[in-house]
């Protein structure tokens, strides 16, 4: 997710990689579901 105020500056790109990894480390997944209005992400995690 980019907000307004980011709109112009250069990412670095790694968020969702470092997301992954930290879901992945937690046994847990990532499910995405995209249409023409963009993507929804959705982080699940262990509860124990």
């Amino acid at each position: 997710y980019r907000g307004k105020q980011s709109a112009g500056v250069d990412g670095v790109g790694i968020g969702l990689y470092l997301t992954r990894d930290i879901v992945n480390k937690q046994k847990g997944y990532i499910k995405v579901a995209s249409d023409e209005n963009g993507s929804t992400f959705s982080l699940f995690l262990k509860k124990d």
